[in-house]
């Protein structure tokens, strides 16, 4: 439709150019040349051809306001122009000679013209009605009805030479036919090619659209765990870039009967909880399961389907499903529902298989993710049933130690006063390797089960430096606090944020010497909460700084300064850190101190 109106304008153009020509021509021939012509009829026709050439104009215009491109509106509209194209042209072959005129052939060259915008019937049409409007004209200036022009330039009773007339009909009508012919086959073949072209393109943009598809698909899969977020995806891209209505991913149940739905897009409530499908009963997922695309062009025509009438009242015409291969093995179906019978073809049940493909690595990444997950929700439950089933024994080992200590149970040698210390200090690792793994699994089971709320860090740091006060004081360290005087707020659990400031704060009076100091720093910035720990202490070797937050990682230097510590706080301090969404990393230089950056966000 775009191409004839672009044809009926560019017409209009040409129009233009005829009318100014034969107003030129008119007034050259007599002029210049001296021919006796006609000159007011001439002018008048050309006169008439720019006047209704502008009405076309204005009448296409129009047309263009109103947004109409019906094609037959178009043929119609090129159909009377080349009418009255016509018309003007055999009253200037009369007024320009007749029989006899130069301008005789000119209707060959508007035939071509019109071969572009009319169907080759019309052209025929056209044609034919020419030489009846030439043969019309000849024989009324033959018998002398009408008055032949006569313009000087051959005899004067040429026109009445009936084998001259015969002759020039002849000629003028073979000449008008070939050309025709020749017109429409050469305009036929090159609107083929224009519709292979356009094909072409249609085609090489859908199959754009389609590895576009795939790349977003993969890309998702590839980004995320969320089974159900892929398998949505994939349902709608796959209806939009196979221009369905519908699509559909379904999986086996344990049974391996039933297929439940797991995504669905484009289909009513009503039809999804039509009822159970039944790979017995649903003879085309049962033949889809075997590993093949099953395709279904009518579903009214087809016995293949376990809720036809549902189907139709769906308004579902065709279908295409191909299987979810995982591992080798068909565990589910991919559907896609058409409005219309005969939707699918081969590419696409091809295209829908490597979507399909893309599921099935999408369901095997979720399904690992998901079995690492209970294995760690596992772990940690028996970290914490074992820890806590050490840790009351060992607070009782530990006080009878201390009643034997103090001498409540008799005096002792100093021999045994020195292996009872030993001890001590060996429960008491213990017993901080117990509240470590404890403090490790409570992290992980607050990742996978805890509900998170508006904590104000402020308070937070506070009440870890006002713990940790005595033990700087005691060891002759300065601590010196900054916080921000606005209220730090963020979502998240206020015993795990305690416990990251606490490891650190901790951290760094131990392995501060006496006469060090310890900053506590806090503010926001861009959003984010940021805080930094600083310390004056032993620092950590370049060599250490990459596995600083490894579980039961210490670094040497640490080691030799205090000979009992678990390797964990730093290790729990990271998790519940990254469990908000936070970042923390550190800066150190050994014999110079150490800097810990947190950063959280806010809200």
């Amino acid at each position: 439709e775009e191409e004839l109106v672009g044809r009926v304008a560019w017409q209009i153009q040409l129009r233009w150019a005829a009318a100014l020509g034969v107003l030129t021509a008119t007034w050259f021939a007599s002029s210049i040349l001296n021919i006796h012509l006609p000159i007011g009829p001439l002018y008048t026709i050309g006169l008439s051809i720019l006047f209704y050439n502008a009405l076309f104009l204005f009448y296409l215009r129009r047309l263009e306001r109103e947004t109409i491109s019906e094609a037959v509106l178009f043929d119609r509209f090129a159909k009377v122009q080349t009418s009255l194209d016509w018309l003007a042209m055999i009253l200037l072959v009369h007024f320009s000679g007749g029989v006899e005129s130069p301008l005789i052939f000119y209707f060959i060259f508007h035939l071509i013209i019109a071969s572009i915008l009319l169907s080759p019937q019309a052209c025929y049409f056209f044609a034919t009605l020419a030489v009846l409007a030439m043969a019309a004209l000849a024989l009324l200036e033959y018998w002398g009805l009408i008055p032949h022009i006569f313009l000087g330039l051959i005899p004067l009773t040429l026109y009445q030479n009936g084998l001259y007339v015969a002759s020039v009909l002849v000629f003028f009508s073979i000449c008008l036919y070939v050309s025709v012919y020749l017109a429409t086959s050469v305009t036929i073949n090159l609107r083929r090619k224009d519709e292979e072209l356009l094909r072409l393109q249609q085609e090489l943009s859908g199959a754009y659209q389609r590895i576009q598809t795939l790349y977003d698909v993969t890309k998702t899969a590839g980004s995320t765990l969320d089974l159900e977020e892929v398998l949505n995806l994939i349902a709608q891209t796959a209806s939009g870039a196979m221009q369905v209505r519908a699509c559909t991913i379904r999986l086996l149940d344990e049974s391996g009967r039933i297929v439940d739905t797991v995504a669905s897009y484009g289909l009513s409530e009503q039809y999804l909880t039509k009822g159970p499908v039944d790979v017995q009963k649903s003879l085309h997922t049962y033949q889809t399961l075997s590993g093949q695309p099953t395709i279904i062009s009518d579903t009214s025509q087809d016995d293949r389907l376990q809720y036809p009438a549902e189907a139709r009242a769906e308004g579902i015409r065709s279908m295409l499903c191909v299987p979810l291969l995982i591992r080798g093995k068909a565990e589910g179906v991919i559907c896609v529902y058409g409005a219309e019978a005969g939707h699918f073809s081969d590419s696409d049940a091809e295209f829908l298989s490597a979507l399909a493909s893309e599921g099935a690595t999408a369901i095997v990444n979720a399904r690992a993710y998901q079995a690492l997950e209970q294995a760690d929700r596992a772990k940690s439950d028996f970290v914490r049933m074992v820890t806590h089933e050490l840790r009351s024994p060992l607070s009782a080992v530990q006080s009878m130690l201390r009643i034997m200590e103090q001498g409540y149970v008799g005096s002792m040698t100093s021999k045994q006063q020195d292996l009872v210390q030993r001890s001590q200090r060996r429960i008491s690792f213990l017993l901080a390797l117990v509240k470590d793994l404890l403090e490790l699994a409570a992290g992980k089971m607050e990742r996978l089960r805890g509900e998170k709320k508006e904590v104000v860090l402020n308070e937070v740091i506070t009440k870890v430096t006002e713990l940790m006060q005595t033990s700087a004081e005691e060891k002759g360290l300065e601590l010196q606090v900054e916080i921000a005087e606005e209220p730090l707020v963020l979502v998240g659990i206020e015993d795990g944020l305690e416990r990251v400031f606490m490891n650190l704060v901790s951290n760094a009076v131990k392995y501060t010497p006496a006469g060090g100091s310890v900053a506590v720093r806090a503010w926001s910035e861009d959003d984010q909460i940021r805080a930094e720990v600083s310390d004056t202490g032993i620092g950590i070797s370049e060599k250490a700084l990459p596995r600083i937050f490894e579980e039961f990682y210490r670094a040497q230097n640490a080691k030799s300064m205090e000979m009992e510590g678990t390797g964990l706080g730093l290790a729990i301090a990271r998790d519940v850190v990254e469990q908000h969404g936070g970042q923390i990393t550190v800066e150190s230089v050994v014999g110079e101190g150490s800097t810990f950056y947190v950063t959280l966000p806010m809200g």
